[in-house]
């Protein structure tokens, strides 16, 4: 049924504000409010780190990193702690259409990983020669967490 007027839909009374649902009550794909902070706060940091060196083994942004010790040292400043590596067991896997800001990429069956920036594109430490960059998630096979506190 179209409504051809407003006369149908519900009315403010005077001096009160109709409401839904409180945001942090929302939840979009598996997340709340909450969440989705938790993945700006994840992608902020992450950002701040772009050109930083590779370096195999390393676990620092003066000293260089590869691609665990750079997503260990986002998600820690972030607040959350996660192993050295494999860093995605234990955690919830999700479709890459279910995929936010701030959730862990696995690529390469576990040989490389990274941080989900959105709209196809990742931040991670991807090789020597390219150090800590932003790039497309489809360089390799890719598959998707999130990661739960």
């Amino acid at each position: 049924m179209l409504i051809s007027n407003n006369a149908a839909l519900p009315r403010e009374a005077q001096n009160q504000k109709l409401t839904g649902p409180k945001e942090s009550d929302i939840q979009t794909l598996g997340r709340t409010s909450t969440d989705h902070e938790q993945g700006s706060k994840i992608t902020n940091i992450a950002k701040k780190y772009l050109g930083a060196s590779y370096v195999w083994g390393g676990t620092s942004p003066t000293d260089g990193w590869d691609c665990s010790g750079y997503v260990q040292f986002v998600f820690r400043e972030a607040g959350i702690e996660l192993p050295r590596i494999e860093q995605w067991v234990g955690q919830q896997r999700i479709k890459r259409e279910e995929a936010l800001p701030g959730d862990f990429i696995v690529q390469d069956g576990g040989t490389h990983g990274g941080i989900y920036a959105g709209n196809g594109m990742m931040y991670s430490a991807l090789n020597p020669s390219q150090g800590t960059m932003l790039h497309s998630v489809d360089i390799m096979p890719a598959e998707f967490y999130r990661i739960s506190q």
